[in-house]
């Protein structure tokens, strides 16, 4: 006696849809045939254009954690202002409690806590968020 299975599937991978067939067929051995792969189906319900990854703690989300610069292909970093344009400093960076300095002596940047009066040479994990583009093909 056989039996045909069809089992359907779906995947979300860097927010995108996609979903696939397996037909299982039963007789004196299990096969699975899988279809051709994934298909597309589209973006998923909580899709965004980017994702946010933390360089010092190697945390990954899709939840803007506040004030994360957007970076050109040559490295470049921008902010948008409120009016929509680019800006490439951050107007609002002394709201925050961590900014960005740069040492005249010691010709590079630090970062001041303006909080505690901290003031350290690493970047602190607040600081290190960096905006990532998703590819368009996944």
């Amino acid at each position: 006696m056989c039996s045909h299975i069809i089992l359907t599937t779906s995947v979300i991978l860097s927010s995108v849809l996609y979903w696939s067939t397996l037909q299982a067929v039963s007789c004196e051995h299990n096969v699975i045939i899988p279809s051709e792969g994934y298909e597309r189906l589209g973006q998923h319900e909580s899709a965004a254009r980017h994702y946010f990854w933390n360089t010092v703690t190697g945390d990954v989300q899709w939840d803007d954690p506040g004030d994360v610069p957007f970076e050109t292909a040559s490295g470049l970093l921008y902010w948008v202002g409120k009016d929509g344009q680019q800006e490439y400093s951050d107007k609002e960076a002394l709201q925050y409690t961590w900014v960005e300095g740069w040492s005249e002596q010691y010709e590079r940047p630090f970062f001041y806590n303006q909080d505690t009066g901290e003031s350290v040479w690493d970047r602190p994990p607040d600081l290190a968020w960096r905006r990532v583009s998703v590819p368009e093909e996944l």
